[in-house]
Formats: structure tokens, C-alpha cells, sequence
């Protein structure tokens, strides 16, 4: 990168620099359990990036029911399913940006 102001003198900077960028590696769900109205399961995925749960009753409109500050991975994510008068749809996202 070179840098040049048009003042007087003319004054410029060369720097260089090396971007790496990382491939985002899926997030996954297992242990799925389903016990006594509490629906839970673990999520897994690289570390470093942060994690949302979200909720959809319909797989279009989604809301975000938690969010991660970049855990230790796995993290596990319960909730009473029991009391859900339709059917719930979830999802894990890594981020950012989240929501």
C-alpha cells in the first residue's frame, strides 16, 4: 500500500501487509435430547466466532433466542418445548454479524 499526500514537498509511505482470511467452517448441533418438555442439544463449530440460537415457527421470520461471546466450544442450549403450541424450527448461525 503507498500512501502520497500533495503537499509541499510531496511526501509518501510504503507499507506492506499479508490478509489472511480463513474459510468459516459450518457450526453443527448434536446430542439432541427431548426430555420431560425441555428440547436441547449441543453445538460445535470453530472457535473464535460468536454463535446465535434462533427460533422460526414458520422457517421464514426468525428470532434470535441466545447468543455466544465467543465460548469455548461446544456450548449446549435447552428450552421448555413442552409449553410451544406450534411447531418450533432452530437453527445455529456463527457470526458476525448477529443477529
Amino acid at each position: 500500500m503507498v500512501v502520497t499526500a500533495n503537499g509541499t514537498p510531496n511526501l509518501s509511505a510504503t507499507q506492506s501487509f499479508n490478509v489472511v482470511v480463513n474459510p468459516l467452517a459450518y457450526s453443527g448441533i448434536s446430542s439432541v435430547t427431548a426430555t420431560g418438555g425441555l428440547l436441547g442439544f449441543t453445538g460445535s463449530g470453530p472457535a473464535g466466532p460468536d454463535y446465535a440460537v434462533q427460533g422460526s415457527s414458520n422457517l421464514v421470520d426468525r428470532s434470535t433466542l441466545f447468543i455466544t461471546n465467543s465460548p469455548p466450544i461446544p456450548f449446549s442450549w435447552s428450552t421448555n418445548a413442552g409449553s410451544a403450541s406450534v411447531p418450533q424450527f432452530y437453527r445455529v448461525k456463527a457470526g458476525p454479524p448477529l443477529p
